[in-house]
């Protein structure tokens, strides 16, 4: 039987698995392609997720471990009592700002639950920088740990900004089960869920505000990979256990929740298909390489310096990170030596690279395997099937192959404007238009 070309297993896959069906709907007064079965929301994702997988491992924090049903009741109280206890309601915004942590996830997802908007804050802020953040968004509440509250109070008065501690994000149990359920206020697709600033590298940072929809685009599109990657004959990227049957998805989270892909690619993702999250207090090689095989990790996602530092550990431990099924990596360039480096190293693992922006809800072009390992130097591939993508020259004309242009990405995951930016916002949405 011939293999199919890319577009072909494309239309197979939407043919065959109702759960990726597309069609066109119009956003913001343009038509697009969308996943007109993936949830309305990310409280619709958590409660399927939930429901599913209720007992299955959902993280690891240290030595607490949390199950999906858990951390779905944990996530549920403290909706409620963001609502009753600070009148949080749909479109509020409502920052958080603190290292990884799992009271970090429960905050996010019980503030968008609410149909409020979740300010991410840099954790890594100063002062000033924290200023700038609360008085762009608006935010007048949000969660902390105790140094990033050392850090607002200079200015919380002046700004009416009420902090809630990390310890307050609901407790483990409740004798109240009127608050274990969900939410019920009305969110629709298209409503904000989240401002994420920008790393503010041509002056202030920009707040990039982000839709349930444009997230769930996002998500959808990566979930589909394994089915496309099936279609068209390739390896799949399924890790196996010694026996040779398939591993549960499983991140070793070294990325910043406030980070697109720390929170949508390292975590969002895992609850679309009963995935588990380890996450790493702090990067150490060595620490990781130990939870990788103690943990059954089948997934590593860092910047190409971190690949280096964990292969290096790897090879002092003496271990071969069985398990990992693929070595990612964003925010920078891998140099090409190291694609093959990993291959030889971790023969079980392919390694991948991929690029996306905040603006994009990370979504964007994607390489691994055995592509990636014949053309190392290769930023990747379009991630399908709702993306359009060109590379333009600096009159907007399509530049020809060879030469170098700027990339242009269009879909549903792409943000809905910069903060308070209407003329930026024109400025980059116009190139895609």
């Amino acid at each position: 039987m011939p293999l199919l070309t890319e577009g072909e297993a494309i239309q197979q896959v939407i043919a065959r698995d109702p759960l990726f069906h597309v069609e066109e709907r119009v956003i913001r007064g343009e038509q697009l392609p969308v996943f007109v079965n993936a949830p309305d929301s990310l409280r619709g994702l958590l409660m399927l997720s939930a429901d599913r997988y209720a007992d299955s491992e959902l993280m690891l924090y240290r030595d607490e471990r949390i199950t999906y049903g858990a951390f779905a009741e944990r996530v549920w109280r403290f909706a409620h009592q963001l609502e009753l206890d600070y009148q949080v309601g749909p479109g509020d915004r409502v920052a958080v700002a603190m290292p990884n942590n799992p009271e970090y996830l429960i905050a996010v997802l019980a503030i968008a639950s609410l149909g409020a908007v979740v300010v991410y804050l840099n954790a890594w802020w100063t002062t000033p920088e924290l200023e700038y953040g609360f008085e762009d968004s608006g935010a007048q509440l949000a969660i902390v740990d105790d140094d990033r509250a050392q850090r607002i109070v200079p200015f919380s008065t002046a700004l009416a900004i009420t902090l809630i501690k990390k310890e307050a994000v609901s407790p483990p149990e409740s004798a109240s089960p009127s608050r274990e359920i969900p939410p019920s206020q009305n969110i629709q697709p298209d409503d904000d869920y989240a401002i994420m600033y920008t790393s503010g590298s041509t002056g202030h940072p920009k707040g990039v505000v982000l839709t349930h929809r444009s997230t769930l685009t996002a998500l959808w599109s990566w979930l589909m990979i394994g089915p496309l990657l099936e279609a068209t004959g390739q390896q799949p990227l399924t890790a196996l256990d010694s026996a040779g049957a398939p591993l549960p998805l499983t991140n070793l989270v070294t990325v910043p929740f406030f980070h697109i892909s720390g929170i949508n690619a390292c975590f969002l993702l895992n609850l679309c298909v009963g995935g588990k999250v380890i996450i790493l207090p702090k990067w150490n090689a060595d620490e990781a390489v130990a939870l990788i095989d103690r943990e059954q990790v089948t997934r590593f996602w860092g910047v190409p310096t971190m690949s280096a530092e964990l292969s290096a550990a790897a090879d002092k431990a003496g271990s071969t990170l069985s398990t990992l099924g693929t070595i990612d990596a964003g925010g920078a360039k891998r140099p090409p030596s190291q694609v093959k480096d990993i291959a030889d190293q971790f023969s079980q693992a392919q390694p991948a690279t991929g690029f996306g922006m905040t603006e994009t809800n990370g979504l964007g072009i994607r390489m691994a395997g055995d592509e990636y390992i014949a053309q190392p130097g290769a930023a990747g591939r379009l991630t399908p099937p709702v993306q359009a993508m060109q590379i333009v020259d600096e009159d907007g004309s399509p530049v020809t192959p060879g030469n170098v242009g700027e990339l242009q990405l269009k879909s549903a995951a792409n943000m809905r404007c910069y903060l308070n930016q209407p003329e930026a916002t024109a400025a980059t949405l116009s190139k895609v238009g």
